[in-house]
């Protein structure tokens, strides 16, 4: 009897011990959905390029200052924790954060870009100078994933104050050789 008993009792705590796996499955699988579903990202919004001078010993130094907003369009806060970018191959921006980016806002960026020779006035004066903007943006997300997201956009510029802008056609390249630049 007492063996039986025991067994008994032996089959009801493997049943329970089922019982608890498979409800912690059921749990991990509904995080990893929430997750999914509630995916945040990062997105650059208002790209603009603007004329900006000054007089210096060198006379009047004109510069085109790029300015855009790394902007929260998902439902939850996000960390802003970096924006690095690059214009062209030469100047480049880099700036570690810990932000708090309340959904539907934007975190202002802007970078001038010294037009300090003659060949990039002219072609600026003749709206012809482009500008290739390519970067990342790191965040942390509502469940502290820390991710970073790839943009980039190219920049078309004239006097005064005008601006093309249109996104980066090679993104996943420019990306690949930003990154590879930046470590």
């Amino acid at each position: 009897m007492g063996i039986r008993l025991a067994y008994k009792t032996l089959k009801a705590i493997e049943k329970q011990t089922k019982a608890t796996e498979d409800s912690a499955k059921a749990t991990e699988k509904s995080v990893r959905l929430q997750e999914v579903l509630n995916r945040q990202w990062i997105d650059t919004e208002d790209m603009e390029a603007k004329e900006s001078f000054r007089y210096g010993p060198k006379g009047r130094e004109t510069s085109v200052v790029i300015s855009f907003a790394v902007v929260n369009n998902t439902k939850m806060p996000l960390i802003l924790r970096s924006v690095r970018f690059q214009i062209g191959e030469e100047q480049a921006y880099s700036r570690t954060m810990q932000h708090l980016l309340p959904p539907d806002n934007g975190y202002p960026v802007d970078f001038p870009v010294p037009l300090n020779s003659a060949e990039l006035l002219t072609r600026y004066n003749k709206h012809e100078l482009v500008l290739v903007v390519t970067g990342s943006a790191g965040h942390s997300d509502a469940f502290e994933n820390i991710q970073e997201q790839a943009f980039g956009f190219t920049c078309k510029c004239g006097p005064p104050s005008y601006s093309e802008i249109s996104p980066h056609p090679g993104l996943p390249q420019a990306w690949e050789q930003f990154h590879q630049n930046s470590n």
